[in-house]
């Protein structure tokens, strides 16, 4: 007794490639069909649909290669071997992904099946776009517009100020909080903003709006810095009172205790310091200061003497007379100061202030060629 069963439908997956084509993953136009491969070729090509296989066919022609991948399928196997070889979007010269069925023209009178396809189309259009276009396109795209005088006026100022959405959110209310542009991101920025020139009212409204929104921020951070600083402050004098800022345990310390005995011991036996400061690598000021503070503290008394030194001696007052009689007579200052061995300023304290305590008055030799 006979079926009267139908036997099921045989499908194929076929590859339509050109010759240079190797990948059928990633080039080419993946398809499926019940009919065979040579009704299906003759349907592409009466087609008259604009797509992007057509517009291939239309262009190599008889330069195309249908290759079958895969026969004696039931329709599940090829829709899901269809959906490997074009898991999405514009893949090679298919412009849907695959493992899709084809639909009449009542599937999209369905908002449900509207809204599918508009997905569908919109993320496809972004994809074909990423791959065509460029960002620096787009710039330049852009600028042209904004430079057209129309166009700028009725745009210029409609989401300035309050009419931002965004106006007025800072950190987590602001919704791109929390973003962080790639390396990339940011170098392509860069670049589209180098060379730009700020008028001064727009730099200035720059500068008012970031005071503003920092304003907090600085007034917090200037008092932790006031904080720290006296922070600072205390710790350091609890160093120096108990002694850990003091001597050759100070961090820039050029001498040793040692070398500060030898110091105090050397100034108390009359040497002055210059000669002292000559043997250690700090100056006069350095010298004296271990003498008068660290010397006292550390057993050895400070005694404020005159150095043993040419350079700094007690001139006795036969020698005052003399230079101040000299003087009186028309050497100038600088010839005494050469032959005594003296500086400039004392010839001048001596003729000026010795010497008329003495008895010798002092006449300016100016004067004295003026006969006044």
């Amino acid at each position: 007794m006979g079926s009267d069963a139908e036997p099921p439908t045989v499908f194929s997956l076929y590859w339509a490639r050109l010759p240079s084509h190797i990948d059928p993953y990633a080039e080419g136009y993946i398809g499926i069909t019940s009919v065979g491969l040579k009704e299906r070729k003759k349907a592409h090509f009466k087609s008259k649909k604009r797509h992007h296989f057509k517009n291939a066919l239309n262009k190599y022609k008889s330069k195309v290669i249908w290759e079958l991948l895969h026969e004696g399928l039931s329709q599940a196997e090829a829709l899901r071997l269809e959906g490997e070889y074009r898991p999405r979007n514009n893949i090679g010269w298919n412009s849907i992904q695959g493992g899709l069925l084809g639909v009449s023209a009542d599937w999209y009178g369905d908002d449900a099946n509207s809204e599918v396809h508009r997905l569908r189309t919109a993320e496809a259009t972004k994809i074909a776009i990423a791959q065509k276009d460029t960002p620096e396109a787009r710039s330049r795209r852009a600028k042209d517009i904004w430079d057209r005088p129309k166009y700028r006026e009725k745009r210029e100022g409609m989401f300035a100020g309050e009419n931002n959405p965004q106006f007025g959110k800072y950190g987590a209310e602001h919704p791109a909080w929390g973003h962080r542009k790639t390396e990339e991101v940011r170098r392509a920025i860069s670049e589209a903003n180098r060379g730009k020139s700020l008028s001064p009212e727009t730099r200035a409204k720059l500068s008012k709006a970031r005071v503003e929104k920092y304003a907090d921020q600085k007034a917090a951070r200037l008092a932790r810095l006031e904080k720290e600083r006296e922070q600072k402050k205390i710790h350091r004098k609890e160093l120096k009172r108990s002694g850990k800022l003091m001597g050759e345990v100070a961090g820039p310390s050029k001498v040793s205790d040692d070398d500060r005995r030898k110091i105090c011991t050397r100034r108390r036996n009359g040497e002055t310091y210059l000669a002292i400061s000559k043997d250690y690598p700090i100056g006069l000021t350095g010298i004296r200061a271990i003498c008068e503070a660290w010397g006292p503290r550390n057993g050895i008394p400070f005694e404020r003497k005159i150095g043993a030194s040419e350079l700094k001696k007690v001139t006795p007052d036969e020698i005052k007379r003399e230079i101040c009689n000299k003087y009186a007579e028309g050497q100038t200052a600088i010839s005494l100061a050469e032959e005594y061995n003296l500086s400039v300023s004392m010839i001048y304290r001596y003729i000026a202030e010795w010497g008329p305590d003495n008895g010798i008055p002092y006449v300016r030799q100016g004067r004295r060629a003026a006969g006044v």
